[in-house]
């Protein structure tokens, strides 16, 4: 899992992009800092066993547990300790072996040749952003989904609040009927109040019950006291 989790990682135009211009921004730093750092073997070794052991060593835990492929909310917190270790790595290499007298000058400004160079790699990051599937979901989401969701989510927690200040503490709400933003939320509480999702959603709103209705509209409330007991 660690090793096929790497290599989705890697692999990817916008991590090698946005790799190679790492050593653009360790260049610039080490030019306006007046500390000349020299990086020892045994420091490279150490963040490369960091870097490369850390997304196989974090993974164990949650495939011990739950028998399978971690929860892509504890996906996203191992790629981002893989990511922290990977811009340690490459700028630790960078700082060792790369000539970054060469790219910056002591006053800061880019030479000639490495601004050319930063200016292609720039615009293929940009490019690869532009063309990554998952930030066309996320600006699609953005565009399209996310409002009618949020208006959703705050007509949800007005029948909330009037459930509760009727001094009711099972409720049951309308469900979303239509398309959820994947980029931000991917996953709901379910018509079953006992399913963990449910009872997790109403312990946080101190309640002792809450499960979606069937088959009614998302916006439109079909009572005046829109909570109900849940038997």
């Amino acid at each position: 899992m660690g090793r096929w989790s790497l290599l989705a990682w890697t692999g990817q135009p916008i991590f090698i992009a946005g790799s190679l211009l790492l050593p653009f921004a360790t260049a610039y730093l080490q030019a306006k800092s007046n500390r000349n750092l020299h990086i020892s073997w045994f420091t490279l070794v150490a963040l490369a066993l960091i870097c490369f052991g850390l997304p196989v060593v974090l993974q164990f835990p949650a495939w011990w547990s739950m028998g399978g492929w971690p929860p892509p909310r504890t996906v996203d917190a191992i790629f981002f300790v893989f990511l922290c270790g990977w811009i340690l790595l490459i700028s630790a290499l960078s700082l060792r072996w790369l000539p970054l007298d060469r790219v910056f000058d002591r006053s800061g400004q880019m030479h000639g040749l490495a601004r050319l160079v930063f200016l292609l790699l720039a615009t293929l990051f940009v490019a690869a952003i532009v063309v990554n599937s998952r930030f066309q979901r996320a600006w699609d989401d953005l565009q399209n989904h996310a409002l009618p969701f949020q208006q959703y989510q705050q007509h949800r927690h007005t029948l909330i609040q009037q459930s509760r200040d009727a001094g009711q503490n099972s409720v049951e709400v309308p469900a979303y009927d239509g398309q959820f933003p994947r980029s931000i939320f991917f996953n709901d509480i379910r018509s079953d109040w006992r399913d963990w999702r449910n009872l997790c959603y109403a312990r946080y709103f101190g309640l002792h019950a809450i499960q979606l209705a069937r088959g009614q509209s998302t916006l439109a409330p079909t009572r005046q006291n829109p909570a109900v007991e849940i038997k």
